[in-house]
């Protein structure tokens, strides 16, 4: 079940055109300005893998966050888009253990149901898990009275 995107129209912030989707620039300014980031990567290789991997360091959460919202675009599955604050007050609800086995520091974000099964990236559809129990899941359902397999 696909969720349904609400549009946002606003003007673009360097030209004035209308713009579509909630970007602050049109598609024609859009194109441009990856053409000019492109160029820009071309002329100078090593500074923006730098700088992404010092973001990453610094910011490990968001890094997750962005890389599930965009296995989740790839797929085709709905993405809420969800805080870095509404994830750890998650966190509080579970006490900052696994949500299945309950032993364990929670280390990882879990989709209950899998995105490789359809599953939404959105707060109702995660929980925490431990490293271990994650890897164990995988990509399968797993119920209170065990795994379904996919």
């Amino acid at each position: 079940m696909a969720l349904k995107r609400r549009r946002i129209l606003m003007d673009c912030t360097k030209c004035g055109k209308p713009s579509e989707d909630g970007f602050r620039r049109c598609s024609r300014c859009r194109k441009s300005r990856a053409m000019s980031m492109r160029k820009y990567r071309l002329r100078h290789p090593g500074e923006n893998t730098r700088y992404v991997r010092v973001w990453q360091k610094r910011h490990p959460e968001r890094k997750n966050e962005h890389e599930h919202r965009r296995r989740a675009r790839r797929r085709g599955n709905a993405c809420v888009i969800f805080s870095v604050s509404d994830w750890r007050e998650k966190l509080k609800l579970y006490n900052g253990s696994c949500a299945y086995c309950i032993t364990s520091k929670a280390n990882e974000m879990d989709h209950v149901v899998p995105l490789a099964l359809g599953g939404a990236h959105s707060l109702a559809n995660v929980r925490p898990a431990c490293s271990s129990c994650n890897r164990i899941k995988g990509a399968r359902i797993w119920y209170l009275d065990g795994m379904i397999e996919a």
